[in-house]
C-alpha cells in the first residue's frame, strides 16, 4: 500500500518536471526570438559610417613649462640638503 502511494508521488512529480520543463523551454525560445528582433532593429538603427573620424594618433596637450629659474609653487614641504662635514 505504501510502495503505491509512493509510486503516485513520482509519476506526479515526474509529470510536473516535465510540464515545468517544456514551460521554461518555451520562454527561453519567445526571450531569445525577441533579443534577435531586437538586436535586427539596432542595427536598422545604426547607419553605417556614421560619426566623426580621426586621423591619427591623438597627442596629448603638452604642459606649460616655466621660465628658467622659475620653480612651481606647492605645498609640499622640500627638506634642505644635508651638509657633509
Amino acid at each position: 500500500i505504501q510502495n503505491d502511494g509512493y509510486k503516485i508521488k513520482i509519476a506526479n512529480h515526474t509529470r510536473r518536471y516535465l510540464e515545468l520543463s517544456k514551460a521554461s523551454t518555451h520562454s527561453r525560445n519567445i526571450s531569445n526570438e525577441k533579443i534577435a528582433a531586437l538586436n535586427d532593429e539596432i542595427a536598422k538603427m545604426k547607419p553605417s559610417g556614421s560619426g566623426t573620424k580621426l586621423s591619427g594618433p591623438k597627442t596629448p596637450e603638452k604642459p606649460k613649462v616655466l621660465a628658467p629659474r622659475m620653480c612651481a609653487i606647492s605645498s609640499k614641504y622640500i627638506t634642505p640638503p644635508r651638509r657633509g662635514d
